[in-house]
């Protein structure tokens, strides 16, 4: 099994062992990378091939045979295979060492301090059967989203996804809510107080009403005192004719005048009576 390195990040790796070219099996303690015949990294999917003969090498105390190889950023940039090849044919055997190279995030899934490492085999059944839940419902939507509604469309779209009428209440009941919340109900399902203004004092709403009134209080007095005004006037208009009329009346020393004269007192009389003015036949 190939170790893993992680992409771009220099690691030193150990490499061996190192045995005698003649008898296959005594463990050589002096190559060195500078003098071999070989000393390469093979990169993956044909990339070219690296020397490493300058590169970091140092024999293992206490392992004959066995070297640390420091692999640099250089080294390490391929992701896929890396293989490392060192001969001597003077002085030891040809020797490989295989290793693969992966994306950082892959390694630090799980290589990292407290990696969560590799999901299990019960966990991909679950995403498994998770995402074809997903594609059952995703069918419903149809190529090019032939399943769904467009706005102001026609209606041949989300066809497939019913209103359920249990909504309803739980729709209305949020609005509602809402609309309490604002004192907008005041403006047709409530009745306003002017006295008590909901929701802040000089809200464009309280400001309306407010203008209103007072603009219907200002109306009303003006009217009033017109009203008082031009009736005032017209009592003490008539009054003045009717006196003048009675006067002239009084000196008409015939049966005609006289008549004439009862005539105009009686309708002085109705006049005043009507205008709540106290008026007695001379």
């Amino acid at each position: 099994m190939s170790t893993v390195l992680r992409q771009s990040t220099q690691i030193v790796v150990r490499v061996g062992p190192f045995v005698d070219v003649t008898d296959g099996f005594t463990p050589e303690t002096g190559v060195a990378l500078s003098t071999a015949d070989e000393a390469e990294v093979l990169k993956a999917a044909g990339a070219a091939t690296v020397d490493i003969s300058a590169a970091t090498w140092a024999a293992i105390t206490g392992a004959d045979g066995w070297y640390d190889l420091t692999l640099t950023t250089s080294h390490t940039d391929t992701v896929g295979e890396l293989v490392i090849v060192v001969n001597d044919d003077s002085v030891c055997l040809p020797v490989f060492a295989r290793f693969q190279v992966i994306e950082e995030a892959a390694y630090d899934q799980m290589f990292a301090a407290a990696a969560p490492g590799a999901a299990s085999v019960a966990a991909l059944a679950t995403v498994d059967t998770n995402v074809d839940a997903i594609l059952v419902d995703t069918a419903e939507i149809g190529a090019a989203g032939a399943g769904l509604t467009e706005a102001g469309g026609t209606g041949d779209h989300l066809t497939a996804v019913p209103w359920n009428a249990a909504w309803d209440s739980e729709v209305e009941s949020e609005c509602n809510d809402a609309i309490v919340a604002n004192h907008l109900d005041h403006l047709l399902a409530a009745t306003y107080d002017p006295a008590s203004k909901p929701g802040t004092a000089d809200a464009l709403l309280n400001e309306l009403i407010e203008q209103w009134l007072d603009h219907a209080r200002q109306c009303d007095h003006i009217q009033n005192r017109r009203m008082a005004e031009r009736q005032k006037g017209w009592d003490l208009e008539r009054v003045a004719m009717l006196r003048k009329l009675a006067g002239i009346t009084t000196h008409i020393g015939t049966q005609a005048g006289q008549d004439t004269m009862r005539l105009v007192h009686k309708i002085l009389c109705r006049a005043l009576t009507h205008r709540r003015f106290s008026y007695s036949f001379p």
